[in-house]
């Protein structure tokens, strides 16, 4: 008899598909093996009628069983892979950001036996959209979704979750939506990119951004500067918010990041939110002929490969890349499982990385 328990947190019918899902993939219960019936289930574990309905229609769309018109239902006469499929929706394959969520993913669903497979939607709400549906098509077991840029609500993400269709957001998420999502405090590492900064005797610093505050990591990391330079008594100045939209586009002249530090009155430091921005910023600043960190220090938030190896390594943010991957596979695994009620909402600590691209402001020597 099946062990379950009506004062566990897990449903009760995920309980039971649990349980049967293991008689079947344990061979106990083979290819072709009739099923007792709902009556039969619910009269013998004292469960209702409902509850394991509920249970059987998951284990039809899981592809673990099959129904014969007039005959009952059976174990599929073949297990299906799309049950252990995990899809990882990204914005951009190219991001080192997203690269390596998607490692962390699939490593943590190997572990557990789950196959990842993944698309790229160039940060565009429509092909998200497309390639959600078209992932559900496969039959994945659940997804993990970088969303898109400048988003503050999803209608497709929104479905997925009345649905109770498995799914984590990574990097960002919705306040009106409350899902399982892992991301990192933005707060507090643009804090202490800023504080660092400010210790360094900057005092009109910067903040580049290439998305809107719609967008959570942003907004967050927006908070964080916002509040280091009040805690320390220095004005908010909105002439010093910068939005660049350049950063995934042909972009070759950098003309707009160049106009910034052509200005007369530029800041003596700049806090770029990713670090493919600040990359940008260091090569608009030497083809301004302005030396860094002298002229400008810059300072990104990611820590991606390619900032310790540029011409000026960059002081950032450092976020576990692959810790997102592997928790948001977790979370998600828990979740298709059964095992997780209370939303998994996962925020990893970041570390401030001290390089060359930051120094002392002028009026601080």
């Amino acid at each position: 008899m099946f062990d379950i328990r009506p004062d566990s947190p897990v449903a009760l019918y995920m309980q039971l598909v649990e349980q049967l899902r293991a008689k079947i993939e344990s061979g106990e219960w083979g290819p072709g093996a009739r099923v007792p019936s709902e009556i039969e289930l619910a009269r013998e574990y004292g469960i209702s009628r409902g509850t394991v309905r509920q249970a059987m229609v998951r284990l039809h769309s899981d592809g673990l069983l099959e129904r014969a018109p007039g005959k009952g239902t059976y174990v599929a006469s073949r297990t299906p892979v799309t049950h252990m499929l995990i899809g990882v929706v990204l914005p951009y394959q190219a991001d080192m950001l997203a690269l390596e969520i998607l490692i962390g993913s699939e490593k943590a669903a190997r572990q557990e036996g789950y196959h990842v497979i993944f698309s790229q939607t160039n940060d565009d709400r429509q092909i998200q959209t497309q390639d959600i549906q078209l992932m559900r098509d496969k039959g994945v077991a659940g997804l993990v979704i970088f969303p898109a840029t400048d988003t503050p609500y999803d209608e497709t993400i929104a479905r997925l979750h009345a649905e109770h269709f498995p799914f984590v957001l990574v990097d960002r998420y919705f306040p009106r939506l409350d899902t399982d999502y892992v991301v990192v405090d933005n707060f507090d590492g643009a804090y202490r990119a800023t504080l660092h900064l400010i210790e360094l005797g900057h005092r009109r610093i910067g903040f580049l951004t290439p998305g809107s505050l719609d967008t959570t990591s942003i907004h967050d990391r927006y908070a964080g500067y916002r509040q280091a330079l009040a805690d320390h008594a220095l004005p908010y100045d909105e002439t010093l918010y910068y939005l660049y939209q350049g950063l995934m586009k042909t972009d070759n002249d950098l003309l707009s990041l160049r106009d910034i530090l052509r200005h007369p009155n530029r800041p003596s430091a700049i806090f770029a939110v990713t670090d493919l921005l600040a990359l940008r910023l260091l090569e608009a600043a030497q083809r301004e002929q302005l030396d860094v960190p002298d002229d400008l220090s810059i300072v990104g938030f990611d820590d991606i490969q390619q900032a310790s190896l540029v011409s000026v390594p960059l002081t950032t943010v450092a976020q576990p890349r692959i810790e997102i991957g592997i928790r948001a596979a977790e979370a998600l695994i828990e979740r298709i499982r059964g095992t997780r009620v209370q939303p998994a909402q996962i925020v990893l600590p970041t570390r401030l990385v001290v390089r060359l691209s930051s120094g002392k402001a002028r009026t601080a020597r």
